[in-house]
């Protein structure tokens, strides 16, 4: 007959035995994990070289690279070995997409300075692949030299320079800041601005920056103005999105400043008698319009209407002109008198 005490030293052994293999079992998948590569990038090493190889690539650039040690060790190894041109360029966009913020391989550095190195390779295109990815995941203090580099190289054309800047600048420093708005001023690059304005969405946006960064911001944003540069009777939808997203950041920004009430801001720039049409138009229709057409008064936003009104009698056969005067019509339909 079995002792009771050696039963239940049967039992615990049992239960101690469960909890190791479910240990084990973590550690295992833990490990497997680690080392498992992408199944895209296996089957690109099984094709490299071919056109299904590329397609392969190309379908890993469309999906979340988890930053292991196979997929890392896989992409520094195959562009450090035979490749084509244009593999190559999606390496380097694979071994971009690699760098993970929370850095849990411990590898971000290593791959910063893989990109780095690509980036004054001397092959244009791999050198503008490397750049851009660089550029995306912050390259802390170099990015200016970086940037520079591309464009004095013509590896990135002056509105890809500028627009880097742009997309750099809320997460640089603030050390770094006003050097980058001095060097995207001096860019003079409409895209670069668009990219700008519209990341500055709201107040909590603008506030980000420190004051002297918001002050050189208004700086940049009032000298670049979008236009329409297309005939008075043509109406460009982009253009108007432009003008409505470059007026809500100015407005913004300049509230920030306390120079002025965004409503104030925004009723000085669409009553002004040289305002084209079009803008008054394109910033009413908005969303951006929204929350000011409930705070200002029909009265005071008249000239600016009676100008669409004008506007729109001028061409009375364009209908897309007629629609958009007849949506800003309705939209300020029910504003206080």
């Amino acid at each position: 007959m079995i002792s009771l005490r050696y039963g239940v030293t049967v039992a615990a052994m049992f239960l101690f035995s469960v909890v190791a293999a479910a240990e084990t079992g973590k550690l295992v998948s833990g490990a497997s994990k680690a080392s498992v590569l992408d199944s895209s990038l296996q089957g690109y090493m099984a094709h490299r070289g071919t056109r299904l190889g590329r397609e392969l690539l190309e379908k890993s650039q469309s999906q979340e690279l988890q930053a292991t040690e196979a997929n890392i060790d896989f992409v520094r190894e195959a562009l450090a070995g035979k490749s084509t041109p244009e593999e190559r360029i999606l390496l380097v966009r694979a071994l971009g997409k690699l760098f993970d913020r929370r850095d849990p391989v411990g590898r971000n550095a290593q791959i910063r300075k893989d990109l780095k190195g690509y980036v004054y390779s001397g092959e244009r295109e791999t050198a503008r692949a490397a750049t851009f990815a660089i550029s995306r995941i912050g390259g802390e203090g170099e990015l200016k030299q970086i940037l520079l580099h591309a464009k004095s190289n013509k590896i990135l054309d002056n509105d890809e320079y500028a627009g880097e800047i742009a997309h750099n600048l809320r997460f640089a420093a603030i050390s770094h800041q006003a050097d980058l708005l001095r060097l995207l001023e001096e860019s003079r690059s409409s895209y670069a601005v668009d990219i700008l304005t519209a990341d500055l969405k709201s107040a909590t946006f603008v506030n980000q920056y420190p004051l002297e960064s918001r002050k050189k911001l208004l700086s940049v944003i009032e000298r670049n103005e979008p236009s329409f540069t297309s005939a008075i009777g043509a109406f460009g939808y982009i253009n108007a999105i432009r003008y409505a997203t470059w007026l809500h950041a100015f407005a913004l920004v300049n509230e920030s400043l306390s120079r002025g009430e965004y409503a104030e801001t925004v009723l000085r720039e669409l009553n002004k008698p040289k305002t084209d049409p079009r803008k008054l138009i394109g910033y009413l229709t908005s969303p951006e319009a929204d929350k000011f057409l409930l705070e200002v008064s029909k009265a005071n936003l008249s000239p600016a209407l009676t100008r669409i009104a004008h506007y729109a009698d001028s061409l009375p056969q364009n209908q897309t002109i007629q629609d958009f005067a007849a949506l800003v019509r309705i939209r300020t339909a029910a504003m206080r008198q």
